[in-house]
Formats: structure tokens, sequence, C-alpha cells
């Protein structure tokens, strides 16, 4: 009999599709408006209800919300990363210079 193949015009059968960060932010900021249903942002923008409220969407934006106003914020720690590996790398160079 075999395995039973799947039906291309079925969900399943499809390969997953991967969505881009910029749309899952904006479909996050959406939901955590309030203004529509996640059934209804859902059908709108074409994804499960579950990937909106759930799974890693709007969660992930509820949970780092309150670290984008904390002191000393990623993009100066690795602004300050950046000019200390700069830096090595200078003395690195002049080191070998000599």
């Amino acid at each position: 009999m075999g395995t039973p193949r799947a039906d291309p015009g079925h969900p399943a059968g499809r390969p997953r599709r991967r969505q881009r960060s910029e749309f899952k932010a904006r479909v996050a900021r959406e939901a955590l408006t309030g203004q529509k249903t996640l059934n209804a942002l859902a059908s709108a923008f074409g994804v499960h209800p579950v990937q909106i409220e759930i799974a890693q969407w709007k969660r992930p934006l509820l949970d780092a919300r309150a670290g984008v106003f904390a002191s000393g914020a990623p993009g100066r720690r690795e602004r300050e990363q950046e000019q200390l590996v700069e830096h090595r790398y200078q003395e690195i160079g002049q080191l070998l210079a000599r």
C-alpha cells in the first residue's frame, strides 16, 4: 500500500511559512493596542491566533518592554563593547608593527 502522500491543497501539505521579525512586531503591536480581537487580527494578517498571543510574538514584546527604558540599554553596551574591541585591535596592530 505505501505511505500516504500529503495533499498539496491541504495546509499540512505545504511548507511552513517563516515570518519576518518586522511582520511579527507589527502584528504584536496591533495585538497590544487591543482595538481588534485576536481572531480579527489573525484573519487580517493571515496567521493563526495562537501565533499572535502565546507563541513567539506578543509575549516577547510584553516581556521586553521594561528593558526598553532601563539604564544602559543594549545599544549603549554594544557600542562600548565595539569601542573596546577596536581599541584592542589598535593595540595589537601597534605591537605587531614593532
